[in-house]
């Protein structure tokens, strides 16, 4: 088992290694001249060149890869060109809200799909496991800003029973700040409560008809039993990649919903940095999100062993 998470863990620096180099070539790709943008609209090429020079642009491409390199091992990703603030303290401030968002989310998801998929595979071919796999269905159909848009209409607009947008500290107002996140979780929890309903019932059909399921009923069991030792473990562990999969899509994917409900997320603040080419700030956004997703999924690969025995030898 250490064998295995040391492998795994070691994993993780090339495939970070490789994410960086991929945001540093994107980025580089970017039509539009950074140093024009700090300096302004300015005609003094002497200007734009010591720009350049303070930034690093004027090296070479590999030498600025690897001064950049430097500074994000060192926690230094630049100062933000549209408001002046470090890169690092604004992606960190945006990013707490979004993980707050998903990762609520995800677990309510999680908690209600793994029983509801279980039991629509003990109910196989049944009208209740029909029922259940059409509303996965018409979950995963439905796009997520039209749920956002829907929840607002009917408790916000209609019932006037939550905030319909807007952002409040938990460290402020802990009530508000719940009644506030209540909409924007919802939104994403209906999306992910399909994906993993439908992973756990097709896994657990699948266990169902192996050979120990069928000697575990011949010994005595009850299905309650079966279900309970035997299926639930096992058909669990792949329902959890998908679950750390979609984590890490959603870390960097919920822009249309925190757009939404204007949250100050980090999906809003990648969309808004775009729009306004503040490069520094969509570098280090991009790969807090590559990096948060490269993690979520090693805490996944991690937690393997717990879930199956086999992981272990």
């Amino acid at each position: 088992m250490w064998q295995y998470a040391i492998k795994r863990i070691l994993l993780t620096i090339p495939t970070l290694f490789i994410a960086s180099g991929l945001v540093f070539i994107c980025v580089r790709l970017l039509p539009g001249d950074p140093a024009l943008l700090i300096a302004g609209d300015v005609q003094d090429e002497a200007a734009l060149d010591a720009v350049r020079q303070s930034l690093g642009l004027d090296q070479p491409i590999i030498v600025q890869y690897g001064l950049w390199l430097k500074n994000m091992l060192s926690l230094n990703l630049g100062i933000s060109i549209s408001s002046g603030t470090p890169v690092v303290d604004l992606i960190v401030s945006r990013f707490s809200v979004t993980a707050q968002l998903v990762l609520i989310a995800s677990a309510i998801a999680l908690v209600v799909a793994a029983p509801l998929g279980l039991f629509a595979a003990s109910r196989h071919n049944t009208r209740t496991d029909s029922v259940i796999m059409i509303t996965s269905i018409l979950m995963l159909s439905i796009p997520s800003f039209w749920i956002a848009l829907l929840l607002i209409l009917v408790f916000g607009v209609e019932l006037k029973w939550l905030p319909t947008v807007g952002y409040v500290s938990a460290d402020e107002n802990l009530l508000q700040a719940v009644r506030f996140m209540i909409m924007p979780v919802l939104a994403l929890t209906f999306v992910v409560l399909g994906q993993l309903t439908r992973m756990m019932r097709s896994t657990s059909i699948d266990i169902l008809g192996k050979d120990y399921i069928t000697h575990a009923r011949a010994k005595g069991l009850s299905e309650a039993a079966v279900l309970r030792h035997h299926v639930f473990k096992n058909a669990f562990a792949p329902t959890m990649t998908l679950m750390g999969m979609i984590v890490g899509s959603l870390l960097g994917g919920a822009a249309v919903v925190e757009t939404i409900f204007t949250l100050p997320g980090i999906g809003r603040l990648m969309v808004d940095s775009i729009y306004a080419r503040d490069y520094p700030v969509i570098q280090g956004s991009v790969l807090l999100v590559g990096t948060a997703y490269v993690f979520v999924n090693l805490v996944v690969d991690l937690l393997y062993p717990f879930l199956d025995p086999r992981v272990k030898l």
